[in-house]
């Protein structure tokens, strides 16, 4: 029987609890199923975020949202540090520029940019390539 104890990868825990453990099973039963594949640090959470009085919570029978809650907090930090760097180092493509924006646009969205660091980011970009900068120039284009 395979448990989570909140050292390892959570995203991998919860591949193998949903494609092997639990599968084939309604999300009612997963939520039950889950509790007794936590261990150690993982079920203090758990138990501090989901019962109450020694009771369970109605949230702890929501899989998605235990789930969610779980990944989000066991989840790596390292991984919004790396959809950063990823956004930050991106280059437009002069050749495909509509493919590369729709990339860019993708890796700043995981980087959790807002509308201010994006518009500097391609700003930046677009200065870098003069070919685009003449091409953005000629067309008109003003916004992003």
């Amino acid at each position: 029987m395979r448990t989570f104890d909140g050292s390892e990868d959570v995203a991998r825990f919860f591949f193998n609890f949903e494609q092997v453990l639990a599968k084939g099973k309604t999300t009612p039963e997963k939520a039950e199923m889950l509790l007794s594949h936590l261990d150690a640090a993982a079920f203090d959470y758990f138990y501090r975020n989901f019962s109450a009085k020694n009771a369970l919570l109605p949230a702890a029978k929501d899989y998605e949202e235990v789930k969610r809650q779980l990944l989000e907090h066991f989840g790596k930090p390292s991984d919004l540090q790396d959809d950063i760097r990823s956004a930050v180092e991106a280059k437009l493509d002069p050749g495909d520029l509509r493919g590369s924006m729709k990339q860019i646009e993708r890796l700043y969205q995981m980087a959790e940019f807002n509308d201010e660091a994006k518009f500097g980011m391609l700003r930046q970009a677009v200065t870098y390539h003069r070919q685009l900068s003449q091409f953005c120039t000629l067309r008109g284009v003003q916004t992003y």
